[in-house]
């Protein structure tokens, strides 16, 4: 456990973002790059590892500040 907790704490002051926020900045980016590619949301959320859409459309809203629909329409 301690081994875990050191990691993240460096992880944390030489990346900028704890662990698990990056790993969630990596799942909404890839996100995007399907959208733009036509693939359909609910398959978009399933592929980047969200329980379901209603948990992506949330955090892809929290991150990105526009919901999956507007910004693939927006592309």
């Amino acid at each position: 456990m301690r081994g875990e907790c050191q990691l993240s704490r460096l992880f944390k002051r030489e990346i900028g973002l704890s662990l698990n926020a990056y790993q969630l900045q990596i799942r909404i980016d890839h996100a995007k790059k399907l959208l733009i590619n036509g693939v359909p949301i609910a398959l978009v959320a399933s592929e980047t590892g969200f329980y379901d859409q209603s948990h992506f459309n949330r955090y892809f809203k929290r991150l990105v500040g526009t919901t999956p629909k507007n910004y693939k329409q927006g592309q």
